[in-house]
């Protein structure tokens, strides 16, 4: 696990086996799991792929988590379930997940997440909004702009999208915003 925290190529053999070996600690699987999605390779796809049968939840969440970031359908239908579930950070990680593969129930649970009462939630969000860069976004991210603790984090979001319509919110932060990141951030 260690070299695969490490971003090393050369762990994906150990954490393939380790993902698919049941007698292991479904705890380790599971970080096995999400350490193989950030190898973006095909084959990986179709190590990833069985793990949607498995009995334990959480290596099945894992899976279709993995799957969806890397584009492979497969998963799908999980992730729409996840979507709704607990912990907040995996229907944060399925809603991205469905974003990617341009599921609409993504980008709406993204949305409400947008105004959660905790904080992290929030943030995690408008990131993960930002990152898509999808068009759709533009109302949410909008509507926590006034938001002192998120406005740094919508900026950033907000200039991802590339859409014009964030022009005058974007210079009226570069002129007036009393934050210094905030400032930097629209011009860029």
């Amino acid at each position: 696990l260690a070299l695969g925290r490490m971003g090393q190529r050369e762990a994906v053999p150990a954490l393939v086996a380790l993902a698919r070996d049941a007698a292991q600690p479904v705890d380790d699987r599971v970080e096995a799991v999400a350490l193989l999605s950030r190898f973006a390779a095909p084959e990986l796809r179709e190590a990833l792929r069985p793990l949607l049968r498995e009995r334990a939840e959480a290596i099945t969440a894992a899976a279709a988590i993995a799957l969806g970031l890397a584009g492979d359908d497969a998963g799908r239908a999980r992730l729409r379930d996840l979507v709704w579930s607990d912990p907040p950070s995996r229907r944060r990680e399925a809603a991205r997940a469905l974003a990617v593969l341009g599921d609409d129930r993504g980008l709406d649970a993204l949305t409400e997440a947008v105004w959660s009462d905790d904080e992290e939630t929030s943030l995690d969000a408008v990131q993960a909004l930002g990152a898509l860069a999808a068009p759709r976004a533009l109302d949410a991210l909008m509507s926590r702009y006034a938001d002192d603790h998120l406005r740094y984090r919508v900026v950033i979001a907000l200039g991802r999208l590339r859409d014009p319509r964030v022009l005058p919110t974007l210079r009226d932060a570069m002129l007036r915003d009393p934050t210094d990141d905030v400032r930097a951030n629209a011009v860029v």
